[in-house]
């Protein structure tokens, strides 16, 4: 007896247990992936010591933006350099061209690109920032545990993603808003944003496969009208070749091994030819086609699967990229958008048109 007394209570009495019984295990998962973000962020501006020099030298991505709308004003190439352009040779994949993006989002900078050169970089930056974490928050507020492991697991690339300035910023946003319209029944608004967001950086292309297979066809209908109205923008603020000249970059690049940790340098690293690593892309793209299709009668699990198939299929594979799989843990989250509204046996999205 006297040796259980040196022992008071039981492990379970512990304090941070008491706390995790008070609240429940999700709401401590969501607690503690909050925690994560704030340590994350505070890694990332440690590394970054924006205290120790201009904003524009630890503000990279915003910088190619402008650049790009900068040479589309001046009636230049949008991916190769000219005679009085403004050098950017951040980036490793440089060799490939100074813009890896297809050309709607640099004609979308070309009116930003009129006004000053650092205010106008680091405002976009400061947005993307303010809408990323927010939507972090949001997130963690309302999510359930798929959202808050999501989190947790991704991020190293997300608090990156947060303070880069990158599209990412902006996009892994949209298209979880738009997975929430569509729980919402708010299917025209969705499907805009997914049109928007597949002519602005293709990786959600694969979402209007997802539309297709699960029937939203008011959603795949606003998606296709915002895409052509989006690619028609495209095609008069760059020109009708520039879509050529991006899939040539993209090409390059894969052939050269893609980025670090992606698929195609992986294989590179394995011994691979430029001839097989050019196929990555197409085998990704058609495996993944297939399962959203087989998955298209558990819409959460095939939303996810359509996510994944863009994520992965690039050979473009930077943090930003990664983070894009946080909407992919928000489709199977039950508490997001609301409990039920995406379950197979109550969505209608399967039911005969009438």
């Amino acid at each position: 007896m006297t040796g259980r007394r040196a022992f008071p209570g039981h492990w379970r009495d512990a304090y941070g247990f008491r706390v995790i019984a008070h609240w429940g295990g999700p709401t401590s998962l969501r607690v503690v992936a909050a925690t994560a973000v704030l340590a994350g962020m505070a890694w990332v501006v440690a590394s970054a010591q924006p205290w120790i020099g201009e904003p524009t030298t630890w503000i990279h991505d915003v910088q190619y933006y402008y650049g790009a709308g900068e040479r589309l004003n001046a009636g230049h190439e949008l991916y190769a350099y000219s005679i009085g352009d403004r050098q950017l040779t951040v980036d490793p994949f440089y060799f490939a061209g100074p813009f890896l993006y297809p050309p709607l989002l640099g004609v979308l900078w070309r009116p930003l690109a009129l006004l000053p050169y650092e205010p106008v970089v680091i405002a976009a930056w400061a947005i993307g920032l303010v809408v990323f974490l927010g939507s972090l928050v949001w997130l963690l507020r309302n999510g359930g545990v798929p959202v808050a492991g999501g989190v947790l697991l991704l991020i190293v690339p997300l608090v990156w993603t947060a303070w880069s300035g990158n599209i990412s910023t902006i996009l892994t946003p949209l298209i979880i808003w738009a997975w929430v319209a569509l729980g919402r029944n708010r299917d025209s608004a969705a499907g805009a944003a997914i049109g928007f967001a597949a002519v602005l950086k293709l990786t959600p292309a694969f979402l209007a496969w997802w539309l297709l297979v699960t029937r939203r066809w008011t959603a795949l209908r606003a998606a296709a009208v915002v895409a052509v109205a989006s690619l028609a923008l495209s095609a008069v603020g760059a020109g009708p070749g520039a879509y050529f000249e991006y899939w040539q970059v993209t090409s390059l690049v894969g052939r050269a091994g893609g980025t670090e940790a992606s698929l195609t340098a992986l294989l590179k690293g394995a011994g691979a030819s430029p001839d097989v690593l050019s196929l990555v892309a197409p085998v990704v793209s058609i495996i993944g086609i297939a399962a959203v299709f087989l998955l298209r009668d558990r819409p959460r699990a095939a939303f996810a699967a359509a996510i994944a198939t863009g994520v992965f299929a690039s050979p473009v594979f930077n943090l930003t990229n990664v983070s894009l799989l946080l909407a992919a843990f928000v489709a199977v989250d039950r508490e997001l958008p609301a409990k039920h509204s995406f379950d197979e046996s109550t969505s209608p999205i399967r039911a005969p048109a009438g």
